[in-house]
């Protein structure tokens, strides 16, 4: 008697269907989409970088939900901003593409980088240290991080306007920004994988 042969599982099949159905997501609720991707994002970013640099294996799961935290309140910042740069115009013989990395390098990277910074330092504290302490530690990371980003950034923000759908431009960001997510959580942590905070 012949045996019925048993199905097995199209791994291709379930990834195109999960893909279909981010693509619908993205479509029906964008901001709430967008808000869980980069709120996973930055939680894979901070988990991986805490791993990477603990030598005995310690985690902070504090650290890993403020910096999901982050994630979750940017996501609709960056929805809006690739909303603006799609309506950002050329100048003279300078294309669109090119004038919306400036604009954003310029005019939106930095107060982003400060922001993260200020949300590290004030919530890893439980919000007790002074608005003079945050502002020197966002002073004493901000100049730094952002020269890092000028070699990341640019390029990504280039392609991104240049030939990336709207609706997606969000999570290819997101893509890049595991890596850099995992260094910017490096840079406002000190490298550790637990920081160690003395707030009176």
């Amino acid at each position: 008697m012949r045996r019925a042969a048993v199905a097995l599982p199209d791994s291709s099949s379930s990834l195109i269907r999960a893909l279909y159905a981010y693509d619908h997501a993205l479509t029906a609720a964008p901001y709430r989409t967008k808000a869980a991707t980069s709120l996973c994002v930055s939680a894979t970013g901070d988990v991986l970088a805490q791993q990477l640099a603990s030598a005995d294996g310690s985690f902070d799961p504090m650290r890993t939900a403020r910096q999901a935290a982050w994630g979750l309140m940017q996501a609709p910042v960056t929805h809006n901003v690739f909303n603006f740069l799609a309506r950002v115009p050329a100048v003279g013989f300078v294309p669109a593409s090119v004038v919306g990395v400036a604009v954003d390098q310029l005019c939106i990277s930095p107060p982003v980088h400060a922001g993260y910074f200020a949300w590290v330092s004030a919530a890893s504290s439980g919000f007790r240290r002074s608005l003079t302490e945050v502002k020197a530690e966002v002073s004493e990371k901000l100049w730094p991080a952002w020269k890092t980003g000028l070699a990341v950034w640019p390029a990504t923000i280039y392609l991104n306007v240049r030939f990336i759908p709207l609706k997606y431009r969000v999570l290819f960001t997101n893509v890049v920004g595991v890596g850099y997510g995992m260094l910017m959580s490096t840079m406002a942590y000190g490298g550790g994988g637990v920081r160690e905070e003395n707030v009176s």
